[in-house]
């Protein structure tokens, strides 16, 4: 038979999202159960369509009025928010680092709180907090503290009336983001790859959105290897914070300066004499220097993870910002601005920061390969490159022809320029330089496809057609192509700045090996490069 229960304080709650997918409502349920109270499903409204939310409306009741406000604060972090929240109450802290005994205890969702009729968004959610009351500019705002900043006499929120919560926008099963795979159970049969490329993926969109992306990492970065790989992401402007303790910094330093981390060597995984003294040998460098920066400046440090996080702190923005206004310095000298481009801005979703760079001037040369045309032609023609959706992250049916087939359309046509006249060709960076009138020298290569043709297929001859664009050359950019950036180099005179874009730090330092002297390097992502420089160029990029 059902329990019977004695309770005698009760609140409606109403729970909305895909509750039988995510199994939130069960989640509720079982939280009410195990913290002491009972439950009544007083309706339940599922959706009638795949994507269509479910609502429920569920009376949690408990013996005791502090028993149901623990139990309504609990079952917050699931999205469950009374159905007549009322107004928030706040009682003074009794002394500083000591919330109130029914202080509200917070998610790490977005809250809200009701004073008087007025809601009020919280400041930075934090879970595991207390939500104090102030006055900041003459305004009412409720922010996060933990216990150990509350000040005597502070106004904290008590008990779970006048709160609510918002949960993240959900997706119903099936129809997840490419960051969906983060909600379900850690498993380790999934495809790392995919995983890795989802990761990489999100870690792309944020930098875009002009937010932060942070770390919390361990020793073990070093102890398996893996430092020159974190190395690499510093650089390309991944690691925006870094939370450690001393051990990674310390056995990072060790390996920097000694080659081994715990004592043990990093390229031959044994032992080496002394190793054990490598750790506190490297603290007190660094101690001696004065500070992790101190030796970085005084080239004491000179690699490792600590090493980049210090050589990075001029914000990449800054670099972008000085390429933007040498750019437009060339171009009010009358002088020509040449782009040396590769596939990877296409791959990289970055096709229409780099067009809109085009329309508005600064492309007057584009030194390419077959790759970079084809690929963009296929983005315009298909939403595709190398096959693959570049709105969504994922193949197509038939995707991988489409490379192939985009030759083959601009072959019919006669020309890129052709296929532009006649409206076959409508969008992208190669329809954009034929439409603005601007110059491209396409070289190919063995391994090309078609290939396009507008391709020289004799290198001497292209060359002799690159050699004949440079002069007027003021200023030249290279981004995301090792042969081509290496080709380019080799033949422009010393007086031209050349900036060097790209993910790998090989295509970089061998422009500067081979004699290109005056390269400066960026390594970065590329698809975030073009975004901030489109900014900083375009005001009206995106939007345009």
């Amino acid at each position: 038979m059902p329990s019977v229960s004695t309770a005698t304080h009760s609140t409606k709650v109403t729970v909305i999202g895909h509750l039988m997918d995510t199994g939130i409502l069960a989640r509720v349920l079982d939280d009410v159960l195990e913290y002491g109270g009972d439950y009544r499903i007083e309706n339940l409204d599922l959706g009638r369509q795949h994507e269509d939310e479910s609502k429920a409306v569920v009376e949690i009741s408990a013996d005791e009025s502090d028993r149901l406000d623990r139990i309504l604060m609990r079952v917050q972090i699931h999205g469950a928010n009374a159905v007549d929240p009322g107004v928030a109450l706040t009682r003074p802290a009794p002394s500083d680092g000591v919330f109130p005994d029914d202080f509200y205890s917070t998610t790490n969702l977005e809250t809200l709180v009701r004073l008087d009729r007025e809601w009020l968004r919280v400041r930075q959610p934090e879970m595991d907090c207390g939500l104090v009351v102030t006055v900041d500019s003459g305004h009412t705002v409720v922010r996060t503290v933990p216990v150990s900043d509350v000040k005597s006499g502070d106004a904290v929120v008590c008990g779970a009336h006048g709160v609510r919560v918002e949960l993240p926008p959900q997706a119903p099963r099936g129809e997840e983001d490419n960051f969906g795979f983060m909600s379900s159970s850690v498993s380790s049969e999934k495809p790392q790859a995919l995983l890795v490329r989802q990761i990489a993926e999100r870690m792309r969109e944020v930098k875009a959105a002009g937010q932060k992306v942070l770390w919390v990492g361990g020793p073990a970065v070093v102890h398996t290897g893996a430092a020159p790989a974190m190395v690499r992401l510093v650089r390309a402007g991944y690691v925006d914070v870094l939370f450690a303790g001393n051990a990674l910094a310390t056995h990072d330093i060790e390996s920097a300066l000694f080659g081994t981390s715990l004592g043990v060597d990093l390229a031959k995984g044994s032992g080496v004499p002394h190793g054990h003294e490598h750790h506190i040998r490297a603290i007190n460098t660094i101690r001696a220097a004065g500070s992790i920066a101190a030796a970085v400046e005084s080239g004491i440090l000179t690699g490792g993870v600590m090493h980049a996080m210090v050589q990075a702190e001029k914000p990449q923005a800054l670099l972008v910002r000085q390429i933007a206004q040498r750019m437009r310095e060339v171009k009010d000298e009358g002088n020509k601005v040449l782009w040396v481009g590769g596939p990877g801005i296409v791959h990289t979703g970055a096709a229409p920061a780099f067009t809109a760079i085009v329309e508005a001037g600064y492309v007057d040369v584009l030194f390419a390969g077959n790759a970079l045309a084809t690929h963009d032609i296929e983005a315009a023609l298909y939403g595709t490159s190398l096959g693959v959706d570049l709105s969504q992250g994922k193949g197509v049916e038939h995707g991988h022809e489409h490379h192939i087939r985009a030759i083959n359309t601009i072959r019919r046509a006669g020309s890129i320029a052709a296929a532009v006249d006649q409206g076959v060709l409508t969008s992208g960076i190669m329809h954009a330089m034929v439409r603005q009138q601007k110059t491209f020298v396409l070289v190919g290569s063995v391994r090309d496809d078609g290939p396009l043709p507008d391709v020289y297929t004799d290198v001497i001859e292209g060359q002799r057609a690159m050699r004949a664009e440079l002069p007027g050359v003021g200023f030249a950019i290279m981004v995301a192509t090792m042969l081509h950036s290496i080709a380019t180099g080799n033949i422009l005179p010393a007086s031209v700045p050349l900036v060097s874009v790209d993910i790998n730090p090989a295509t970089v330092t061998k422009l500067a090996d081979r004699g290109s002297s005056q390269a400066i390097g960026i390594v970065t992502d590329i698809g975030l490069f073009l975004e901030q420089l489109a900014r900083e160029l375009v005001p009206s990029y995106p939007s345009a």
